[in-house]
């Protein structure tokens, strides 16, 4: 199911913040008509639960564009648990509630393709997009760099002059986009990060002491950042419902609640389970995997060739009666780098390992040690 932002979509509030609901977007009027027929109105009302719509795009699915045929490939996305999680953290009662919901969506796809007669012969995977932290802080990054002397904006209401911040949240990183990527501004603003309490790994488009090149984590874009950190993160430490994997995080969010997007390895590696005939029972791969991996194997289960050089590979050590028995050889490397001041030292490390053709982020952080 594929949804056009240019269409029909509708911006709604839970809890204050913005979500957009993407109302049958990609549909022609007359396929919207025949679905909503069918299956009663669109549940884009502010009012509506996360489950309510989960639930209608569960059966959008299975009742209406497998009505005739199920096809080679279908696609179903769904906005849970990830909202009660940003919402409410990893592991409170709404979040664990959400999970039970989409699992009766699930429940409700088997069932589908069981009465299509076509479950044995299907394989599905059940993957989230990313994995989440629970919010130590809440940093209010702007406010912190203009009381150090910076200029810093999250946004321009004038002409910005060379020197100038834009500072860009992301939940578990920010990017720092320096106006005409002033030499001076950013070193200083690099001194200042590396510093502070909250800062993690320190990304830099310049050659800069105790920073990773963007290259290090694929960040390397024509328009890139001139500074790309990610916040510090916190392992050991449980949430108020006892679930490990603490942050600092934007201003976006409140301390207490969820989010991700950090080098922590509790926001790098998400879940991925997969079943049917080409995949063993019971088999937990110890191989590192990424979302990078799903398009090339499922192109090779659709024995369909790559047009392109994928990023990822097959997850052929997770596939059933495979002629060749694959390397569990996985080459990890630690990048480390340390930067001496007066008052003190900054480090950062950043874990990659790889497989075959692939590489993999495993998770990085770092912090400033008073003398």
């Amino acid at each position: 199911m594929l949804f056009d932002r240019d269409n029909d979509w509708t911006a709604v509030r839970i809890k204050g913040k913005p979500l957009t609901i993407f109302a049958a977007a990609p549909l022609g009027p007359s396929a919207r008509e025949e679905m909503t027929k069918l299956l009663g109105p669109i549940p884009d009302d502010p009012q509506a639960k996360a489950a309510q719509r989960n639930d209608f795009a569960t059966r959008a699915l299975t009742e209406f564009f497998w009505r005739d045929d199920i096809p080679d490939f279908s696609l179903l996305w769904l906005s849970e648990p990830d909202l009660s999680e940003h919402n409410y953290a990893p592991g409170s009662p709404e979040a664990l509630a959400a999970v039970k919901a989409v699992d009766h969506d699930l429940a409700m796809v088997l069932g589908a393709l069981e009465k299509k007669k076509v479950r044995d012969s299907t394989d599905l995977f059940v993957v989230s997009d990313h994995g989440f932290s629970t919010i130590r802080r809440s940093i209010d990054i702007v406010a912190l760099l203009n009381r150090a002397g910076f200029h810093a904006a999250k946004e321009f209401s004038e002409t910005p002059t060379p020197g100038d911040i834009l500072v860009c949240g992301n939940g578990g990183t920010v990017l720092f986009y320096v106006r005409d990527h002033d030499r001076a501004v950013t070193q200083r603003l690099v001194d200042w990060l590396q510093h502070g309490d909250f800062a993690g790994v320190i990304f830099a488009r310049d050659k800069l002491d105790g920073t990773f090149p963007l290259n290090a984590a694929r960040l390397d874009t024509p328009n890139a950042a001139d500074i790309v950190m990610s916040f510090r993160c916190d392992g050991q430490t449980q949430n108020q419902f006892g679930v490990a994997g603490m942050i600092d995080a934007d201003w976006y969010r409140k301390a207490g609640e969820g989010t991700h997007a950090s080098l922590s390895p509790f926001d790098i590696h998400n879940t991925l389970n997969a079943a049917g005939p080409d995949f063993q029972i019971g088999f937990e791969d110890k191989l590192p995997t990424s979302n990078v991996d799903i398009a090339p194997e499922v192109m090779a289960i659709l024995d369909l060739p790559l047009s392109y050089k994928a990023d990822g590979r097959g997850l052929i050590e997770a596939r059933r009666n495979f002629p060749e028995k694959p390397s569990t050889e996985v080459p990890t490397r630690t990048f480390e780098v340390i930067r001496d001041f007066s008052d003190g030292r900054w480090k950062q490390t950043f874990h990659v390992s790889r497989y075959s053709t692939a590489e993999y982020l495993d998770e990085g952080n770092g912090s400033f040690t008073k003398k």
